[in-house]
């Protein structure tokens, strides 16, 4: 009976001190094979999430630079398009006004209203030919009108004096979209607003742009609101080049060479 109680006792001493071994050993092993798998097909996991999501980040860079660019592009297309159909515009409307016969109400070249009226330089010779204030007559691709109110409208006979040089004419009122100077003042220094037909309106009779060859000549109407009654004299300044040349054109227009003035 001791021998038995003996043998149970040592087995017991071995199987604790084998189970205490083992702890001992799995404490300094650290994880085991299977967690270390799993735990790698877990970083596995969050690095392909990773890179899908670097991935979508750069297609949003890449669609918002391609946005920027079409923009840009956007812009600088609107722009050459508008410039060209302004251009096609003033091109057509040149061809139907040289196929019409000029209205009464627009003056053919003429002599100059009054000596102070005429200048000639480098090759250029322009006149006042006209000077009235009245309602405008207006052409449009549906036909005539006139304005709605009078302005005070300055005819001007352009000629090309030289005998090899083509003048490239661009009226200093062409469009909206072209300001060059053109200033209109009294004998009390009062300047007055230069007015212009509007997008697709023209005056009747007046060219706005084109080539004037050697002895040719062409006329153009400016238009401003209307000066006081109890002028004396206005002065007309023009930018030398619109008619393709530099300096400046100045005249000066009498009260009583303006019809329709009271």
């Amino acid at each position: 009976m001791e021998r038995y109680l003996g043998r149970v006792v040592i087995g017991v001493c071995c199987f604790g001190a084998g189970f205490l071994i083992s702890i001992i050993m799995a404490m300094l092993v650290g994880p085991s094979l299977t967690d270390l798998k799993t735990e790698l097909a877990n970083l596995e996991k969050e690095k392909a999430v990773l890179n899908r999501s670097n991935a979508i980040l750069r297609d949003e860079k890449r669609l918002l630079q391609e946005e920027v660019e079409y923009l840009k592009n956007g812009a600088s297309s609107f722009e050459t398009t508008r410039l060209r159909l302004i251009k096609e515009v003033s091109d057509l409307k040149k061809k139907i006004g040289e196929s019409k016969q000029l209205p009464e109400s627009a003056p053919q070249v003429s002599s100059p209203i009054d000596e102070r009226a005429v200048i000639e330089k480098f090759g250029v010779r322009m006149e006042v030919t006209k000077v009235v204030v009245g309602k405008i007559q207006l052409e449009d691709f549906s036909g005539t009108g006139e304005s709605t109110k009078p302005y005070l409208s300055i005819w001007l006979a352009i000629t090309n004096k030289t005998q090899t040089k083509k003048v490239d004419f661009v009226s200093w009122h062409a469009n909206q979209f072209v300001v060059k100077d053109a200033t209109l003042k009294d004998n009390f220094e009062n300047t007055y607003r230069a007015i212009s037909a509007g997008f697709g309106d023209d005056i009747v009779g007046s060219t706005d742009s084109g080539s004037i060859r050697p002895g040719e000549t062409l006329a153009t109407c400016l238009v401003y609101e209307i000066p006081l009654n109890n002028i004396r004299s206005l002065t007309l300044t023009l930018e030398g080049s619109a008619v393709d040349t530099v300096g400046e054109f100045e005249f000066t227009i009498p009260k009583d060479a303006i019809e329709g003035m009271d």
